[in-house]
């Protein structure tokens, strides 16, 4: 978990992140990708070959009775991640 310190030092997209969010490869700033709601992002490390290898790698279970649907928004993971893990 952060420190105070480091939780102190995390930001969020800038504007012109969130406008050119459609180009990114990196990050996923919308639950429909863009502004655009495009859904798509062309990552090449995905094939026909290697799909049926891929499986979750975070799952939420919500206290909620009703049903629940939500997608991950992603914002300099790897960055993220070397800075505080």
């Amino acid at each position: 978990m952060p420190t105070a310190a480091q939780t102190a030092q995390i930001r969020g997209p800038s504007e012109a992140d969130l406008d050119g969010a459609a180009a990114s490869r990196e990050n996923w700033l919308y639950a429909s990708h863009d502004y655009s709601g495009t859904r798509f992002a062309d990552l090449k490390e995905i094939t026909a070959v290697n799909a049926a290898n891929l499986r979750a790698v975070c799952l939420y279970r919500s206290e909620q009775p009703a049903p629940t649907q939500t997608n991950p928004i992603v914002y300099e993971i790897i960055e993220a991640i070397r800075r505080h893990g």
